[in-house]
Parts: structure tokens; C-alpha cells; sequence
């Protein structure tokens, strides 16, 4: 999605062993205005807020798989774009059994206004999800859902109370249409699946 002046979007990198192509999801956002600075300062919150609310230990990670870095893209007001990498190289812990790597974690983002154009998805790589957590049907325990949205309400939330005017949005098709600010996560209670995630 094309980045309206103002506004950032971040890029969360992911690589599972076996798979030569690394695995991503991105989230736009907003600082407290369209500096180079706050949008920087917007950047570094939403990365630290992950790391505290979402993988705050190698352990958060299944073994095989690498939380890589976490790629930004920041357009200032008047000025040229700003490329960030904040490098993790978190290799995971957890010897729980991975599903394969097409499925993923379905997560709606959610505003408070209608229609498509104002929701979004994450289709989470499952760096996390203990296979024996979903069933035949693709159903995830609830334990685990309700785990996993606690995790992400969490980020949300803090990234919002780390600096004042911080916002995550929902970037659009073109970049004259504004961002929608959003408000939650909805974590779904089945998987889905990512074809081109499967070589």
C-alpha cells in the first residue's frame, strides 16, 4: 500500500528454517505529528511495544523459526522517504511442533468506521501456534486465541499510551485517500492459509 505524507508503515520479518523466502506482515501508523522525528519516535514505540507484548522471549518463538528485524518506511511531511532497520535475530526456543509454514494466524484489524476500505488483515506467520492447538477442522483451542489477543490488545494499547498522538492505521489503495485510524484486533478462531508460503 502506497504511504500518504504523515504516516509510516512497518514491516515485521520472519524466516522459518527449510524455506529460503522470508515470511512478513506490516502495520502503518502515525506519530505525534509528521516529522521526521515523531514519526521515527512512532517507529521505536510500536517495534518496543511488540517486543513487550507479543515476543518478549526466544520461547515466544517455536525452534526453527527466526524473528529476523522489522523493516519501516517513514514519509515525513515535505521531505524524502526514511528507510529504518531495527535487526532482532531472535532464534525461537520453543520445541512445541510447528504447523507448516502456509498456515497462518487470521487477525482482523478493526476501526470504527464501515465498509471494507476501513478493515485490514494479518495473516500471521505461525512462528508461534503449537499444532496441537488446532484441530481438523482448523479450529483453534480457545486457550490459545485468547492468549494470542491478550498479546495484541496489548500492543495496540501500549503503543498508543507510549506517546501522545501515537496511532496505528489502515493504509488504503491510493495515497490520497487517508488512513483509517484503528481501535482493535480480532484475533479469528480458525487458521487460514497462504498458498505461496508452501514452495
Amino acid at each position: 500500500m502506497p504511504i500518504p505524507e504523515g504516516y509510516g508503515e512497518a514491516t515485521f520479518v520472519f524466516s522459518v528454517a527449510g524455506d529460503p523466502e522470508n515470511m512478513t506482515f506490516s502495520m502503518g501508523f502515525k506519530g505525534a505529528s509528521g516529522s521526521v522525528a515523531d514519526l521515527t519516535q512512532a517507529f521505536t514505540d510500536l517495534v518496543a511495544e511488540f517486543t513487550s507484548n507479543v515476543i518478549p522471549t526466544a520461547g515466544d518463538l517455536l525452534e526453527g523459526w527466526t524473528w529476523v528485524s522489522v523493516e519501516g518506511i517513514l514519509n515525513p511531511t515535505g521531505l524524502p522517504n526514511v528507510e529504518l532497520v531495527v535487526p532482532k535475530n531472535v532464534a525461537g526456543t520453543n520445541v512445541a511442533s510447528s504447523p507448516p509454514p502456509n498456515v497462518t494466524l487470521l487477525i482482523a484489524k478493526r476501526s470504527n468506521l464501515a465498509g471494507r476500505a476501513n478493515r485490514g488483515r494479518v495473516f500471521l506467520p505461525p512462528y508461534g501456534l503449537d499444532e496441537t492447538d488446532v484441530d481438523q477442522t482448523g479450529t483453534i483451542d480457545g486457550a490459545a486465541v485468547a492468549l494470542i489477543q491478550t498479546k495484541w490488545t496489548g500492543w495496540i494499547d501500549d503503543f498508543g499510551f507510549a506517546t501522545a498522538g501515537n496511532e496505528m492505521v489502515i493504509l488504503h489503495a491510493s495515497a490520497l485517500e487517508a488512513p483509517t485510524e484503528m481501535t482493535e484486533f480480532l484475533v479469528r478462531s480458525k487458521v487460514a492459509t497462504q498458498r505461496r508460503r508452501l514452495r
